[in-house]
């Protein structure tokens, strides 16, 4: 029985399998590149002096949530951020602009520092740094390693806040309050110290099991399970 793929190979016909196209911000040189001031060297003297920026994306059952932060590389300080929907300009340009509120009467400029996506490419972008008088500068395509400390920001912020969660039940809108709520309490506390991130959610992980055991038929069960040697590791912190 002669079947098609013989039939095929006997006629030396391919069949073309598309490659599936990966998203890219990058849409060429659509303006001049600035140099590449920050050169991985991601220590600051003073505030102000080098900010560090990219966007990451949360991806949940109800769809794509994205946040846009600028960080002072001095302590890891969050200066502005931005969140949205979609993916746009209008991120990066909302977050820039809270941003320069923040050093409108300072004389100091800082060196702020992205990639080479096109949202820092583009006209409302660049002239906004313009009018601000900050200073550029820029990763070379394809090379995360040149803001390797805003890359550790955002992983360090999936560890602890994002991936430990069950975000299923949360629409857009009420995951985007979370991040918000989230971002705001490390505006305030983050640059106390680098276990800042970690003593926030192993308070929130405290609280919620003093209230869960407060009730004595949780606490029964809990019991029973310890002795079983399974939930107790569960919800161990």
């Amino acid at each position: 029985m002669v079947t098609v793929r013989c039939l095929m190979k006997r006629c030396a016909l391919i069949v073309p399998k598309p490659k599936r196209r990966r998203y890219s911000s990058y849409l060429g040189e659509v303006s001049p590149a600035p140099a590449r001031n920050i050169n991985r060297d991601f220590q600051a003297a003073a505030p102000n002096e080098k900010w560090l920026t990219d966007i990451s994306e949360f991806h949940i059952r109800a769809g794509k949530v994205y946040l846009s932060p600028i960080i002072d590389c001095l302590k890891g300080l969050v200066i502005s951020w931005a969140i949205r929907i979609t993916g746009c300009a209008n991120v990066v340009n909302t977050m820039l602009d809270a941003a320069v509120e923040t050093i409108a009467d300072s004389e100091v400029l800082p060196v702020i520092h992205c990639d080479c996506a096109s949202h820092y490419r583009g006209l409302g972008w660049l002239e906004r740094i313009d009018a601000a008088k900050i200073v550029r500068s820029k990763s070379r395509k394809a090379r995360s390693q040149d803001n390797a400390a805003c890359e550790g920001f955002f992983g360090r912020l999936k560890t602890e806040f994002f991936y430990p969660c069950d975000w299923r039940a949360f629409t857009a809108a009420q995951f985007v309050d979370e991040v918000d709520a989230f971002a705001a309490s490390g505006h305030r506390r983050w640059p106390r110290g680098p276990t800042t991130l970690s003593m926030l959610l192993r308070n929130s992980v405290e609280r919620s099991m003093e209230n869960l055991l407060d009730n004595p038929s949780v606490r029964a069960e809990s019991q029973i399970r310890d002795s079983q040697g399974r939930w107790g590791r569960r919800i161990a912190y």
